[in-house]
Formats: C-alpha cells, structure tokens, sequence
C-alpha cells in the first residue's frame, strides 16, 4: 500500500482541536473543530468555513443533495446548500458520531457504555430522515466497552470492541450474540471507516506500545492485517474516503507541543480491500 503526505497545517488552522474529518464527494474535506467546520482543498491547502456553528464534534457527512450533516452537542442538524438548517435527530447521548450508511444518508451511532441491570448505559443506532419525525432508532445490544463502529455498503454493522468485535445487520435486528465474537485487532481504534462490504480499517494506538498504526481487518472471519506503522504520530482523528481507490488519514504530529499540528496521509488501497 503506498502513502503519501499531503499537507500539514499550521497557523490560523490549528487555533483549535480537529476532532473529525469526512469526505465532501467533489475532492474537498470537511474538518469539524469546536469553532465550526472547515471545508478543506486537500491538493491546494485551502480552507474556508462552512455554515456550521461552534460546538460541533465528530465527522461531519454530506449528502446526495449536496447538504451537510453534523452533530452539535447531542443534537445532529441538516445545513441545505441555501443555509437553511433544522434538527435531524437529537438525544445522542454518550460517545457518538455520525455514520455514513449504504442508503446515501446519514446515521448516528451513540454508545454510554455497557447497559446496566439498572438500566443505565446502552448502544443505539439511528437512522436519520429528511423529516425529524421518521428517524428511527434501534439498541445495539452488544453488551461490552465499543471503540468504534461503522456501517458497510451492505448494511453490515461492525463493531470494535475493548477486546472483542462483531459483525451484525437489521436482519439480525442487531443482535450480538456471545458466539459471534471475535477478538479485537491489536490496537485500540480511534478511527474506522469501511472501504468495502468486507474490509474496515482501523486506526489507533497499538496496544504492544504507544505507537499508532493502521490495520484491515475482514469483518467475515475477523483477520487483521497490519497495513502502516505511524511513527512520532500524536493524535488519530479520523479516515475519509478519497478520489478512486484512495483514503485520507487525517493524523496530529504536534508532539509534546500544546497547539495542533493536523498531518493529512493519503493512503492508495489495494484493489482487494475494495471487495
């Protein structure tokens, strides 16, 4: 697999933490900060500011219409190319973020942790609608610690656990029952995104050391395969699909320095993954 680094950003566009990346379709980037989203030229090293207001976090997700999903605090807001906006979905408790799906729309996957016999914690998966009121959420009763999560073309649900993984879809409404686990990769995942109806990556700190590294991981039999070593690699933001068979990494090389320093890697996958 080759890679290449495309840009690092200094100045004006590390005034603040980058927690989420997503791919715009036409080439550009979205990079969600807590000021807003930024719309990034990755070839040209060109940003401006999209609609979105402060208090976003996680990726950002654009739409068949050209319109942008992002979640801000526990609320996930649709902004139209017109600058209109309105609520899509809201209540996300816990971890989330938004998950593109095989329908060309976007969903929201929430995790508080393991569900308690008191009936605290859970995991919930949300499709969202061009209406508020025909958003539908369903559990996701895997019963452990979940890393990262992500939906394939196909509607297959993979789920990176603290020691255990699993594939599951609505046909299992689901479910993840104890005999289909799996263990983990060998890493702690801070970012996933599927690049087929069988391959996920993931990315995150190995867990032999503190180093981060890239893994693909078949989500059928679960077999992990080490695709890159990220050396003096500080923080992992998040993947997002590129032009043809390539995917950005969005990385932070900032070190023990207190001001980001976001490094974007372009990584050109193996036809195989594709599958």
């Amino acid at each position: 697999m080759a890679v290449s680094s495309i840009l690092t950003a200094d100045g004006p566009w590390t005034a603040g933490e980058v927690d989420g990346v997503a791919a715009t379709g036409d080439g550009r980037l979205l990079w969600t900060t807590r000021d807003g989203v930024l719309q990034v030229t990755p070839d040209m090293g060109a940003g401006m500011w999209t609609a979105a207001p402060p208090l976003c976090h996680g990726p950002a997700f654009t739409e068949a219409d050209g319109s942008m999903l992002v979640l801000v605090e526990e609320a996930a807001v649709r902004f139209r190319k017109g600058g209109s906006a309105a609520v899509a979905g809201g209540g996300f408790k816990g971890s989330r973020w938004l998950v593109p799906g095989p329908d060309s729309r976007g969903w929201v996957f929430a995790s508080s942790g393991p569900l308690t016999p008191e009936g605290y914690g859970g995991h919930t998966l949300t499709q969202l609608a061009t209406n508020l009121c025909d958003s539908v959420t369903w559990e996701v009763d895997f019963p452990g610690q979940i890393h990262q999560a992500v939906l394939t073309p196909t509607g297959s649900l993979y789920i990176a656990g603290g020691g255990h993984s699993v594939t599951t879809d609505g046909e299992r409404n689901w479910r993840c029952p104890h005999e289909h686990w799996a263990d983990s990769a060998p890493l702690t995942p801070d970012a996933a995104l599927a690049v087929g109806d069988r391959t996920v990556l993931l990315a995150g700190r190995s867990v032999r050391g503190f180093e981060k590294a890239v893994y693909a991981v078949n989500i059928h039999d679960h077999t992990p395969t080490l695709l890159l070593r990220l050396p003096n690699t500080t923080h992992i933001t998040g993947f997002a699909h590129g032009p043809d068979d390539t995917v950005y990494l969005l990385t932070d090389i900032r070190g023990n320095a207190q001001t980001p320093r976001p490094h974007l890697l372009q990584l050109v996958l193996l036809p195989k993954m594709r599958r």
